[in-house]
């Protein structure tokens, strides 16, 4: 189901996506290690990208999200069933030339994105929950040396707009 070529796969979306990532990662070929998961499901989205939230935060507009928990719970989701997290998988290759093996990392990730143009999530740096998760994103692969090419990005929001 997921091409071997990639190294880096996002996940945004609601608890359904998170449903189809809990299923890819028990498909995936190589064996899938949490690694880590926000600690606080429902307002741990900025701790765990590792960003400040905003002074100030802004209410949504009345095309935007959150509107229950989250706009009562500023830097909050909507969303309680579910939350960020990162998984990994280490896939050993050798050589056939050289014999030499290769440890090659692999992972995927699922970020709770909520509405198709959210403001739940609002960092010193972005003003909403999709500039925050790209930003996030951006960051992964920088840690990990890897490019937008060695990544692929699955957007699954809106459901609940």
């Amino acid at each position: 189901l997921l091409p071997q070529n990639n190294r880096a796969w996002f996940f945004l979306g609601d608890s359904q996506m998170g449903k189809l990532v809990n299923h890819l990662a028990k498909q995936y070929p190589h064996p899938m290690t949490a690694i880590r998961s926000a600690r606080d499901r429902r307002c741990g989205f900025l701790d765990y990208c590792y960003l400040d939230k905003s002074p100030e935060w802004n209410k949504p507009k009345w095309n935007q999200g959150p509107t229950k928990y989250g706009l009562e719970n500023p830097f909050c989701s909507d969303i309680s069933s579910a939350g960020n997290r990162l998984m990994e998988s280490v896939v050993v290759s050798s050589d056939p030339n050289t014999a030499e093996e290769h440890e090659d990392a692999r992972f995927m990730e699922f970020l709770i994105v909520d509405y198709t143009s959210d403001v739940e999530q609002q960092s010193v740096f972005t003003e909403t929950t999709q500039e925050t998760a790209v930003l996030h994103m951006a960051n992964q692969l920088q840690l990990r040396g890897l490019t937008y090419e060695d990544s692929v990005c699955v957007v699954n929001a809106g459901l609940h707009d």
